[in-house]
């Protein structure tokens, strides 16, 4: 994988092989705020993808050769399932992740991701989704995504800020 020209598709089929026997992963990189590390806002998902040989390849290896390609909804898809899952797991966790305009520009891959929210849109007030890369399809994501925090924290509008 490190030996790949960055355009090179094996970079798509070794991250689908890779979700196919779970070896993608998460690891969690705590956001701060400008008070310093003591005050921790979310955790930010990060994919890691454990080799055939047991290396794991951090994000920066494999996300921009997906991004690229044009394949990052496929990795999108599969680490917003594996934030669910984390939020899930610990009632107390905040988590976000990173989405491309790349990965919602398509009507058929953000319905994918929506719908994985929708289908446990308790969770939606403990997840963060930061867009990076602005377009007007952004605005309209996140305007589905705020409905679901709104209606699984029972806030609306506005009122959706910590303390309000």
């Amino acid at each position: 994988m490190l030996d790949l020209d960055l355009l090179d598709e094996r970079h798509v089929s070794i991250v689908q092989e890779a979700i196919a026997e779970d070896r993608i992963g998460l690891v969690v990189q705590n956001m701060h705020t400008f008070d310093g590390p003591g005050h921790v806002l979310y955790g930010e998902c990060l994919p890691r993808l454990t080799g055939r040989d047991g290396t794991e390849h951090e994000d920066t290896v494999f996300v921009p050769a997906l991004e690229a390609l044009g394949a990052a909804p496929l990795l999108s898809r599969h680490m917003i399932k594996l934030v669910l899952d984390a939020l899930e797991s610990d009632p107390l966790s905040v988590l976000g992740y990173s989405l491309s305009d790349d990965n919602v520009s398509d009507p058929a891959n953000w319905a994918h991701i929506r719908d994985q929210i929708a289908a446990r849109s308790q969770l939606a007030s403990r997840l963060v989704l930061r867009f990076y890369r602005n377009s007007a399809l952004r605005r309209r994501c996140l305007g589905e995504y705020s409905t679901f925090r709104g209606k699984s924290s029972g806030m609306s509008g506005r009122d959706r800020r910590p303390g309000r």
